[in-house]
């Protein structure tokens, strides 16, 4: 009896054995991996620079994105175009600013009155209004209400968007604005290392969902857009964008989760600060920032 239980722990013992070196072996040949979180305000550019780290590892001739990506990417640019054309018009109202005919006024009540998406006469509509001196104005003063960046570049495509044949390009995606809700995460490979890309939702109630994230993190890329100097959040019409920003960095760099993370703060949206800047001059700066010099 002895010898038969002394060689059922020699067999257990040989097969641990095996086991820990299997382990052992795949431990050694994995690459080591490096967790780097986007962290910054609501409409920072977080999402759309994990889109292009996405296109930069893209490996072995593999496609980003998927034709069920692109799909759909298809019904959010189209969604967008409607959703943005529909805040134009609210803004409108708001800024007192009248439209270049009494058509107008009409088209953005019939706009409202669209339910199903890139319609055909939602396209006709839109392009109606894209030529309305009012709503460009109104698109001049898009700092004073929520308008997203891109809406200009859709707008100006839409013929294309519009297309029964139309498929996004990358650089549509790019600039396609989804507002993130929870976290994405998506794993970059490097010759040597893996870079686990965590991407969290920046509007205040969706902060909360970052802390489980924190712990273990390599490194932090805390984004803002440095041209919404003269924006206000949407969810508190009254905090400057910039300022929530700011206010966010400090307190994000000065958490005890972040002690051994290091740290890179991107100031995003240059190009749209230097085209505020040539249009505006240092007193629209200086009206929202008076230390500005």
């Amino acid at each position: 009896m002895g010898c038969k239980c002394s060689t059922q722990e020699k067999e257990l013992r040989g097969k641990k054995n095996t086991i820990d070196g299997v382990i052992k072996q795949e431990k050694a040949s994995s690459k080591p991996q490096a967790t780097v979180l986007l962290l910054g305000a609501g409409a920072a550019g977080k999402t759309t620079v994990m889109k292009q780290m996405q296109m930069l590892h893209t490996r072995n001739g593999k496609p980003t994105f998927t034709g069920t990506d692109r799909k759909q990417f298809q019904k959010a640019i189209r969604d967008n175009i409607v959703a943005n054309m529909r805040r134009v018009c609210a803004a409108m109202v708001k800024l007192d600013i009248p439209y270049g005919s009494p058509e107008g006024l009409e088209q953005a009540k019939l706009l409202v009155d669209v339910t199903e998406g890139l319609t055909s006469k939602a396209v006709e509509l839109i392009q109606a209004l894209w030529t309305d001196p009012g709503i460009q104005l109104c698109l001049a003063r898009s700092s004073e209400y929520h308008m997203e960046d891109s809406a200009r570049y859709f707008f100006e495509n839409l013929a294309r968007i519009s297309s029964s044949t139309y498929i996004p390009t990358d650089q549509d995606i790019l600039l396609c604005r989804v507002m993130t809700t929870g976290v994405r995460e998506v794993v970059l490979e490097e010759e040597n290392m893996l870079i686990k890309v965590v991407d969290v939702g920046g509007q205040r109630s969706e902060r909360r969902k970052w802390i489980p994230y924190f712990e273990g993190s390599t490194a932090v890329i805390f984004m803002a857009a440095i041209s919404e100097y003269d924006q206000f959040l949407e969810e508190q019409g009254s905090q400057n964008r910039l300022l929530e920003a700011i206010t966010l960095f400090g307190q994000v760099v000065n958490s005890r989760w972040f002690l051994a993370s290091h740290f890179i703060l991107f100031l995003n949206k240059v190009d749209l600060l230097a085209t505020k800047y040539q249009e505006r001059g240092d007193e629209s700066v200086r009206q929202y920032w008076p230390d500005y010099q």
